[in-house]
């Protein structure tokens, strides 16, 4: 919890926020959150950034931009 607390980035992939207390965890951080879902969950308005789509197709898009950023 210390680690999500301290972190510049939070990145939540493929779930529905629906299990108590992991769904706590993006509200715990100071820093950036992004959620990449298949679908909507609701909770989109806790994070800085929702991304629609399969982690598979998802995930390698994201993971260049974070490289171009660093």
């Amino acid at each position: 919890m210390e680690a999500v607390r301290k972190a510049g980035l939070v990145i939540v992939i493929g779930t529905s926020l629906q299990v108590y207390p992991a769904n706590q965890l993006p509200r715990m951080t100071s820093g950036r959150t992004v959620l990449i879902n298949m679908e909507a969950t609701g909770e989109e308005d806790h994070f800085g950034l929702f991304i629609a789509g399969r982690t598979v197709g998802v995930l390698p898009a994201v993971v260049e931009v974070i490289k171009g950023t660093v």
